[in-house]
Order: structure tokens, then C-alpha cells, then sequence
């Protein structure tokens, strides 16, 4: 058997969909009987590119319970699904909005958006953020990555798109239970919150729904908002099959499954908003290629939520749409030093030095955005690593960037901190275990001692107290020699009692909360295809699509995937309305 190459495979699969629309089996909900969709090449093994790349075989028209016609027609009612209808059913336009979620048991997925120059959270005392600052740090994170139109889109809109989405929708009450991470800055010992670390800018402006209010309730609301228009219908436990495409290959709706019920919705434009694709082993296989390559044992691919299954990028990619080469996850390429953030007191802290197996200093610990600053990790063995710290730690803590994963120094916070060194210290040789089992703290009055207590070899005992001189003499000098950390956060070593944070076995990749990325867009949100041009009539938003993160995930400001979802999604209705003006010119 001949096995086929990965191009080959995707050129097959793209001349199946085109055969399909050819015949009218994708167009229109055609009367004539399907027949099963062919794979590229019957004779050849499975191909490594995934079988989700071939197009699934269209419903029998006899299958069809009912046909309904829309003007357009809105797939996922996420938070970027839910801003696109409703902008289009506020601007006229009829619209329906599909979901797969049962209306009893509809969950939002995350309560915080971030964005810049929001009029609640302006009134609320947060500073405004130039655009432009924005935008360029943005580009900076993503290595000019981003969309260009978007990422703007995002830094001059978010404000409006979050106050539209969430604040008018809520009452004064209500929106008193929210919160804004680490606002105000100077108070709870947030007099050293830092709003810049080396060339990355982050911000404290941010829309948190963690109180009373819950973004699952703003989610409802606006669904109402949609239907009081007059122009906009939600329908839940309705899944999308496929797309729709005429002749020359518009996209004319789709077929979907209400219940055991196919229907085929007809419309003038699709937006898919259907999400990531984090429970779907296939196409997590596939597309997260580099993730899967770096996978040490132990490491497994996860996903926090399990209806996310890709199906919105498979859609628009049989439909001729472009994949991104690498797609953004949101922590799947992570690997946190010592635990996750929410084990906030298990993390390798960045304020102190962190080692490896051999007991030398590799990296600068404190660079940039939380996301990417352990990706020297990535490729180095990850079965130990160490952390130390001095007496100074709670007071160190105060420096750290409003952004995702990061721990607001309250007192409570930096007082459990002090309670896990003393108990260190108290105990000894025998260390103590810090709330995840394979993070243990020794505390000691000199180095030496400390160093005494650790199992390991005597060079890589002396290793460490090397490279903590050598760091020591680093802060001394005021300048980071060996890996560039800003000289305001170099903070020496010198004050005892000691502390030794002892991590094994656990940096571990591929937690990813969800994937954030997949079909390539353009600046309307038009899905691109042959030669990079449009998809006539088919749209993506949120995270199945692309232009956002570049090659992962990161937070200038805590929840900016939501942020941008809500901002883009509303700008995507927008894009609709007038390809659709521009269609009846």
C-alpha cells in the first residue's frame, strides 16, 4: 500500500468537497440521493494529516424534517457567536443562532473580559491605555503574528464591545460584585504591580464576573437581546453537520441536527463561532503537531471543557477555508515549574532563581507574559528542578504583572507564603510537602545546611551554591550577564533563613484549557481559501479562528481571550451586514 503524503492528503480531501458541490450534494439540500463521501485514495493507509479532514457524507434529502430560510445564519453561541447575531440582529438583519447546548443546562465558558478603555471600568478609576501602545505590544507578543486588522479592531473597539456585552445589561448591583484583577494598584499591597518587564507592557483592566453575576447570565440576557430586536432567533440543542455551498462555491447554510430532527437552514451568510477543538483526540493529533513532539512521559493532551470537538474548523476547512500552520492553545504548550497557578503556593516563583537537574541556573525567570516564560522548558528534561529564595520572598511577591495565572499579593496570600517557609524551616531535613505532591520546601539558616538536606550528588549540591554566588554577584552588579533579567527584579539571595524548592517530576505539557486558533481569516473575518481569497459567504469568530495569538496564548491583561472574543465577534456582525449590503448593490 502507498501511503500518501500530508499535502496530498489535504489537496484530496479539498477535490472531495469541490466534487461534492459539483454534484449538489453540499448545495442547496439537494433532492438527489447521496452516496458515501470517497476518501482520496481508497488503496492508501490512513494518513497522518487526520481523518477529521474528510468531509462527512451528506444527509439524504429524505432525512430533512424541515427547511428554514435566514438572512444569515450564526453557528455556536459562545461569547463571540452571541456579540456577531445580536450586532446583526440590531442592525436589521434577520438572524438565527444555533447552539448545541440544551437551553436548561447553557453554560458560558470563563467570567473575565479583558479590555482597554471600557466607560465602566473608566469610571471606575482604571486608567485609559492608548490603542496604540496596545496594539504595538500586542504585535510585540505575537512577533507581529496578529492580524493586523484585528489586533486593532481589538485595541480600539474592546471598551465599547465589553460595555455593550456585559455593563448595560446589568444593574448597578449587580455589577458592584464584580471586579478588576488587582485594581486598585495601590492598595492590598499592590504598590509594586508592574506594568512593564523588559519589552512587554500589561495592563490592569479587566471585567471580572466572578461575584453575583456570572457571564452565563450576561450570555442569557443577551440572547434575549436578540430576540426582543426582532430580527434574531436562539435555538439550542441544534448542531451543525455541514456547510452549504452552491455551484460556484457561496456558502448557502447549512444542515444540522435538532434532536434526531436534520434540518437545513438556509442563509446569505454563515458565521462559524463553534469554538476550539480541545476534545477532539483526532484533530488534536493533527494539528497540534509540536506539542505532540515534545511531549515527555507522563505528559497527555487535555482539555477542561469536553464539547469543544473542532467541528466549526472541520466545517469551514471542507468548505475550502485554510488552516493556520501552528494554532494557539491556552497553556498546552505551558510547562509550569512546579504546579499550576491556582497551587499558588507550589509554583517555582519567578522572584527567586530556578535551577536544573544539574543545579544550574538556565533562564531568565521573570521574562514577559506568565505564558511564555517557561518555554526554555520545553525542550530540556523535566524529571527535577530547583528554586531558591531568601528570607525576602512575601516582600519579593509584591512584583508581578496583572495578567493571566499570576497571584495577587493580599495579605492572606503572602501570609500562607510565610507560614509554608516557616514550617520549612521548623522541619528541617525533612522538608515539607507544598499542596502538591511532588513540591517539597526545605528551609535552613545558611546555605550550606540547605543544600545538606536535598538528595543529590555532591557536585550537584555544590552546582547550586555556585550558581547562587554567581546570581548574587549578578544582583551586585546590576546587570544579568548570563540570561537578561531586568535589574529592578534581580533579587539577590542573601538573607537568611534559605529556602530550597525541590520539584520533580511536575512541568508537564499539553493541560491546555482550549485551543484558539484553526481557519484562517482576514481582516473582515472572511474565511480565506484558494489563493488567500474569501470563501463567498462564510465567516469564522472566536476560537475557531485565527489572527489572534500568533503561536500561543498570552495575557497583556487578564482575560483578553474573552475580551477579544466579545470585541471581534461583535466586528464580525458587523463585516456580515456589509457583505451583505455590498451583495444587493
Amino acid at each position: 500500500m502507498t501511503k500518501i503524503s500530508r499535502r496530498d492528503f489535504i489537496k484530496g480531501t479539498l477535490a472531495t468537497t469541490a466534487s461534492l458541490a459539483a454534484a449538489g450534494l453540499l448545495s442547496g439540500c439537494s433532492t438527489q440521493e447521496p452516496t458515501a463521501t470517497p476518501t482520496p485514495d481508497s488503496s492508501s493507509t490512513t494518513p497522518s494529516a487526520g481523518s477529521w479532514r474528510i468531509p462527512m457524507a451528506p444527509v439524504a434529502q429524505s432525512e430533512i424534517a424541515e427547511t428554514v430560510e435566514t438572512t444569515v445564519l450564526v453557528i455556536g453561541s459562545g461569547h463571540a457567536g452571541i456579540a456577531a447575531a445580536r450586532q446583526v440582529a440590531e442592525s436589521g438583519v434577520d438572524v438565527i443562532l444555533i447552539e448545541n447546548q440544551d437551553a436548561d443546562i447553557y453554560q458560558a465558558m470563563g467570567n473575565a473580559a479583558g479590555c482597554i478603555n471600557s466607560q465602566y471600568l473608566l469610571n471606575k478609576g482604571v486608567e485609559a491605555v492608548d490603542p496604540v501602545d496596545f496594539y504595538n505590544n500586542w504585535q510585540i507578543n505575537t512577533n507581529n503574528g496578529g492580524q493586523p486588522d484585528l489586533v486593532m479592531k481589538y485595541a480600539q473597539h474592546s471598551g465599547e464591545a465589553c460595555d455593550w456585552f456585559i455593563t448595560e445589561l446589568a444593574s448597578e448591583e449587580e455589577m458592584a460584585t464584580t471586579s478588576t484583577q488587582y485594581w486598585p494598584l495601590n492598595e492590598n499591597n499592590r504598590e509594586h504591580m508592574l506594568g512593564q518587564i523588559g519589552v512587554h507592557k500589561f495592563w490592569s483592566s479587566s471585567i471580572d464576573l466572578y461575584g453575583d453575576l456570572k457571564m452565563t447570565d450576561i450570555h442569557k440576557r443577551n440572547h434575549a437581546k436578540i430576540e426582543e430586536s426582532g430580527h434574531g432567533q436562539v435555538i439550542f440543542n441544534t448542531k451543525a453537520q455541514y456547510l452549504l455551498q452552491d455551484e460556484s462555491g457561496k456558502t448557502t447554510g447549512c444542515v444540522a441536527k435538532n434532536g434526531d430532527r436534520y434540518v437545513c437552514y438556509k442563509a446569505k451568510a454563515v458565521v462559524l463561532a463553534t469554538g476550539g477543538f480541545g476534545s477532539n483526540d483526532d484533530m488534536m493529533q493533527d494539528l497540534l503537531a509540536d506539542l505532540i513532539d515534545e511531549m515527555q512521559e507522563g505528559d497527555q493532551l487535555s482539555n477542561m471543557r469536553m464539547d469543544r470537538d473542532g467541528s466549526g474548523i472541520a466545517m469551514g476547512y471542507w468548505a475550502g477555508g485554510k488552516l493556520e500552520h501552528t494554532i494557539a492553545t491556552m497553556d498546552g504548550r505551558t510547562p509550569w515549574i512546579g504546579g499550576k497557578p491556582g497551587l499558588a503556593l507550589s509554583i517555582g516563583h519567578p522572584q527567586g532563581m530556578w535551577m536544573n537537574a544539574k543545579g544550574k541556573r538556565f533562564m531568565n525567570e521573570y521574562w514577559g507574559p506568565i505564558e511564555f516564560r517557561n518555554k526554555p522548558v520545553l525542550h530540556m528534561n523535566r524529571d527535577r528542578f530547583y528554586a531558591v529564595y531568601d528570607s525576602q520572598l512575601p516582600e519579593h511577591l509584591k512584583y508581578v504583572a496583572p495578567n493571566h495565572g499570576t497571584k495577587d499579593p493580599t495579605d492572606a496570600f503572602l501570609g500562607n507564603v510565610q507560614k509554608a517557609m516557616d514550617e520549612a524551616v521548623q522541619a528541617g531535613s525533612a522538608g515539607v510537602q507544598v499542596e502538591d505532591p511532588t513540591s517539597f520546601w526545605y528551609g535552613a539558616e545558611s546555605l550550606e545546611e540547605l543544600v545538606s538536606f536535598i538528595d543529590a550528588d555532591e557536585k550537584v549540591k555544590q552546582n547550586i551554591l555556585t550558581s547562587i554566588e554567581r546570581y548574587n554577584a549578578l544582583c551586585k552588579e546590576g546587570k544579568d550577564q548570563d540570561y537578561g533579567r531586568e535589574p529592578s527584579l534581580m533579587f539577590p539571595i542573601e538573607q537568611g533563613p534559605f529556602f530550597l524548592q525541590v520539584i520533580d517530576h511536575d512541568s508537564s505539557i499539553g493541560n491546555l484549557m482550549c485551543t484558539m486558533g484553526g481557519l484562517i481569516v482576514d481582516g473582515d473575518q472572511k474565511v480565506l481559501g484558494d489563493q488567500f481569497n474569501p470563501v463567498p459567504g462564510l465567516f469564522a469568530t472566536g476560537n475557531c479562528s485565527g489572527g489572534r495569538f500568533g503561536e500561543d496564548y498570552f495575557t497583556p491583561l487578564f482575560g483578553a481571550s474573552i475580551g477579544m472574543c466579545i470585541t471581534l465577534g461583535r466586528e464580525c456582525g458587523k463585516s456580515v451586514v456589509d457583505y451583505l449590503n455590498e451583495e444587493a448593490i
